[in-house]
């Protein structure tokens, strides 16, 4: 099995339409992290962004250096794994999957809802809901390439 599936999202339709495909799987991941670390950290990310998010750079990094980073990212629509991320999990852990499938969803149903201003991100800076929208479908689609569903080939 590969390390990663090819994966690209452009909005959070997409990665309901993945949710739905992977909810009905029997999933196995590759990477250090479990399916459940997985949707709860997408969950969290997004939940984040219309509320505040735990840590935060430096100003002087959310103002210059993140901004161009998120440009960048938006135009090739390309996020790479292996970032530093202090919130990130350490170890692997299990747990419940379809809570976690369900906190994320209702995640992607309030962020839809949302109409207040959006948090600032803690390393791209002030972000717009339109691009919001599109940095988490690009951060679904980066985890969720290590979610390999098992196909009845595959059994």
């Amino acid at each position: 099995m590969s390390l990663r599936r090819t994966l690209q999202f452009h909005s959070l339709d997409d990665v309901l339409v993945e949710l739905s495909a992977l909810d009905r799987a029997q999933i196995t991941t590759t990477g250090k992290w479990s399916f459940y670390q997985i949707l709860t950290h997408l969950a969290e990310n997004i939940e984040s962004s219309i509320s505040q998010y735990p840590r935060s750079m430096p100003f002087v990094i959310r103002r210059t250096i993140g901004p161009m980073a998120l440009r960048h990212l938006l135009k090739t629509q390309e996020m790479k794994s292996g970032a530093p991320n202090p919130t990130a999990p350490k170890q692997r852990e299990e747990g419940d999957e379809k809570a976690a499938m369900l906190r994320l969803r209702t995640a992607i149903a309030s962020f839809r809802a949302y109409e207040g201003p959006m948090a600032e991100h803690p390393f791209f800076g002030p972000i717009n809901k339109e691009d919001f929208e599109a940095l988490h479908a690009h951060h679904a689609a980066l985890h969720l390439s290590f979610a390999h569903p098992e196909t009845a080939q595959t059994r």
